[in-house]
């Protein structure tokens, strides 16, 4: 009987679930150490405190 569970992400395919999510993790998945905030827009707005 052939195993029907589906099989794990290897090589190319492996590295474009890996950058999806790094995306997610990065710019759309809130954060508690950062009051909420995605590490996008945290760190966007100290870089314009920085700047300003």
């Amino acid at each position: 009987m052939p195993d029907s569970s589906p099989r794990p992400p290897i090589g190319r395919e492996l590295r474009k679930e890996i950058a999806r999510y790094v995306q997610f993790y990065n710019q759309e998945r809130p954060h508690q150490s950062l009051n909420e905030a995605k590490p996008d827009q945290f760190y966007a707005h100290t870089i314009e405190k920085i700047a300003s």
